[in-house]
């Protein structure tokens, strides 16, 4: 992945942010985020696995259908002990 398509992905990335308007997901991202930088940076090359377009609205879309569920009382998210000790 060259640093243009690198940026294009960054803005494409911050136009999406910006649109949400639920903060719930919001703070999930940057926790995901957060931790993936935590472990390390490292250049970026054509090589390496990277999410499609697709896939990332995939996941944004699956965590708003399991936020809906919670907020309707039909899914029970782990409580931030139950995922510490997982790790």
């Amino acid at each position: 992945m060259t640093s243009i398509e690198l940026n294009a992905m960054k803005v494409e990335l911050m136009s999406v942010i910006t649109q949400t308007e639920d903060y719930g997901l919001l703070d999930k991202v940057k926790r995901l985020i957060s931790r993936e930088n935590k472990k390390g940076t490292k250049s970026i090359t054509a090589d390496d696995p990277y999410l499609t377009k697709e896939e990332i609205l995939q996941g944004f879309d699956q965590a708003c259908k399991e936020l809906k569920l919670n907020m309707a009382g039909k899914l029970e998210f782990k409580t931030l002990e139950e995922i510490l000790h997982d790790l």
